[in-house]
């Protein structure tokens, strides 16, 4: 569970590489992972043994989302975002997930309760289901059907 919040940072941290090959600047990259990602991985996990397993997880986390911070302030330098900019645009992708993410626990939480033991495949169904309406919900909700609509049809 403490890795889906790793993996939610990491999802976007990805764009990076592309920044700096984009802008002509792998080398920066490469130095960035030499000198503090594979480190940090090295020392988040030889702190978090002293917990066992979820002590790494947490440590490894925390250590992404510092680690991740640093990499795209690098990286929107490079191509002149700022800050505010970058973490404004990611507010409402960042809102629903953590909106689907409670959704899905409220929903498995509500099963629990009522002692209902369902299989995975309907249980699957549910998530799909679920993501579809709260996915359309956003996306009318921030007006996102217009950069769909610019991307499918960019006449």
């Amino acid at each position: 569970r403490v890795l889906s919040i790793c993996g939610l940072i990491q999802s976007i941290t990805t764009t990076v590489g592309t920044i700096y090959q984009s802008q002509g600047r792998p080398d920066i990259a490469f130095k960035f992972n030499v000198f503090v990602s594979v480190p940090t991985v090295f020392l988040s996990v030889l702190i978090g043994l002293q917990w066992g397993i979820n002590g790494v997880a947490v440590c490894y986390t925390i250590r992404t989302i510092i680690v991740s911070y640093f990499a795209n302030r690098i990286a929107n330098k490079l191509i002149e975002l700022d800050d505010k900019t970058f973490f404004v645009s990611m507010m409402p992708h960042f809102g629903f997930g953590l909106f689907l993410c409670f959704f899905i626990i409220a929903l498995k939480v509500f099963f629990q309760l009522n002692h209902v033991v369902l299989d995975p495949r309907t249980l699957l169904f549910i998530e799909l289901i679920a993501t579809f309406i709260v996915g359309g919900i956003f996306v009318l909700r921030f007006g996102l059907w217009k950069e769909w609509k610019l991307i499918l049809n960019p006449k």
